[in-house]
């Protein structure tokens, strides 16, 4: 998440893979970046029902309330995907005590799409439940199981078939926008094909594969920067007034598109 809030502050629970956010192009905003249920530092439940996409909505939720976030940009990736969306689709019923979380939009960031972005699950699902300790498991039986129980909800949502459905209703009102890595451009993925065979436009991460934050941090935080001030000054052209911008977007033109997007249907 891109967080609005009274005080900035930069959470990195996965140091290897995030430090490089805190570069220039959005060093003015409060990243907060948990991680799944079972992965990294989060809590590893024994409880598969705790690992539901709709639970973890709900707990990403109360994360936000108690750290007073009133603002935001989702940033879903891979099989955190359908997760973010469950967060944006579903912010005002989550959020029924005060209603006062504002989502300025979605950038969905190679995130799953249908079953076939699943397939990397699908010798961790064929395994089985990996054992547990008794009485207490080790960390080290305890990241097995979620990373097993996450593999199922990801396949069982993915399965379900509803996923892009569920974007392109979000976008009715809520801006929504596509990030591949271009090393993935037509390698990986069948949900690229698919998104662009309903219309929506794909910006490519140029020198960068799946995990494109990672391996082009400055042209990745740019985008988003871009996304940011193209939301906000539609809002404020919509008679909302001017509104502050997230951070310090000082990137890319997106009206120029570029060598990078690809619309669908063209």
């Amino acid at each position: 998440f891109i967080a609005e809030r009274e005080t900035h502050t930069q959470y990195n629970t996965e140091r290897d893979t995030y430090t490089k956010y805190n570069a220039t192009v959005l060093h003015n905003t409060c990243w907060i970046l948990p991680d799944l249920l079972g992965h990294g530092q989060s809590a590893a439940p024994t409880t598969p029902e705790a690992y539901s996409t709709c639970t973890q909505a709900q707990l990403l939720h109360e994360m936000l309330f108690l750290e007073n976030v009133t603002r935001l940009v989702c940033v879903a990736h891979s099989g955190g995907g359908p997760l973010g969306l469950e967060v944006c689709a579903n912010s005002r019923r989550l959020d029924a005590r005060t209603n006062s979380l504002d989502v300025e939009g979605l950038v969905y960031a190679e995130g799953n799409v249908n079953e076939a972005d699943c397939l990397k699950f699908a010798g961790v699902v064929r395994r089985g439940p990996p054992n547990l300790g008794v009485p207490t498991p080790t960390s080290a039986e305890l990241a097995a199981f979620g990373r097993f129980v996450t593999a199922v909800e990801m396949t069982r949502v993915s399965k379900m078939g509803n996923v892009l459905d569920r974007l392109l209703a979000l976008a009715q009102h809520t801006p929504v926008e596509y990030i591949f890595g271009a090393k993935s451009r037509g390698r990986r993925f069948s949900s690229e094909n698919e998104l662009l065979r309903n219309g929506v436009t794909i910006h490519y991460v140029p020198n960068a594969g799946h995990s494109m934050f990672r391996d082009n941090p400055e042209y990745f935080q740019q985008l988003l920067a871009a996304f940011v001030q193209k939301w906000q000054a539609a809002k404020a052209n919509e008679g909302g007034g001017p509104s502050q911008v997230l951070g310090d977007p000082v990137g890319l033109d997106l009206r120029r598109g570029g060598v990078e997007d690809w619309k669908g249907s063209q």
